[in-house]
């Protein structure tokens, strides 16, 4: 199966999970934290609601590992890598990840015409 948007695979004691966080799981977390989501990502560099990023890790086990998509599982796993938010948006908002690098999105990129 390909590699979907939204798909990351992290390592957390030996075993390989496949998070994915689906439009529908993006959906949730606008219901329970606003459409912007300003909880996940402040604007303004503050510190992120933790409890957020637990539930996007949690929503995003659902798909591939419903049996492991707990609070606790998500919180040990963000214990045992910080990263792994900041990785899961990145698959999933590219085009922030982009922004915030000063660079353009593939698909919004422009071939030069010569």
């Amino acid at each position: 199966m390909s590699k979907k948007m939204g798909e990351l695979t992290v390592k957390h004691e030996g075993k390989k999970y496949r998070l994915c966080l689906t439009n529908r799981a993006v959906g949730t977390l606008q219901d329970e934290y606003g459409r912007d989501m300003a909880d996940l990502m402040p604007p303004d560099g503050g510190v992120p609601h933790f409890g957020a990023i637990v539930r996007a890790v949690e929503l995003s086990l659902q798909r591939h590992h419903p049996d492991e998509a707990t609070v606790e599982f998500a919180d040990d796993l963000l214990g045992s890598d910080r990263g792994v938010f900041g990785d899961l948006l990145g698959v999933t908002f590219p085009e922030m990840k982009a922004e915030s690098s000063g660079k353009k999105p593939k698909a919004a990129r422009r071939k030069k015409t010569t």
